[in-house]
């Protein structure tokens, strides 16, 4: 990880500091591959609870300028947005019929 976020040749400060807000996190419970991964979030309750404490820390206090981006909309993804309390950064999975960024 270290590598990938040097790779502009920013200096030790910047580096750092990105590496400072990087979380990686993965589901808890070991569902089938063929879940979605948001589906597999939304299934997590100790996740949920992970992800709001981090959005919570970094905003301070204020109104967290998170937001959730998905690849492709889903029921799934609509509930996770709406647990955690983000904005969700994709077509919501009921204006899907808009189209997609997979241009459906």
């Amino acid at each position: 990880v270290r590598y990938y976020l040097s790779l502009d040749n920013c200096n030790e400060s910047e580096l750092n500091d990105r590496l400072g807000r990087l979380f990686l996190l993965t589901p808890g419970n070991y569902t089938p591959n063929t879940q979605s991964l948001s589906k597999k979030v939304v299934n997590d309750p100790k996740l949920i609870s992970t992800i709001k404490n981090i959005v919570c820390k970094i905003s301070r206090g204020q109104a967290p300028s998170a937001g959730l981006n998905v690849f492709c909309g889903s029921e799934a993804a609509d509930k996770l947005a709406y647990q955690l309390n983000l904005r969700l950064l994709e077509a919501s999975f009921t204006t899907l019929y808009y189209g997609t960024k997979q241009g459906r």
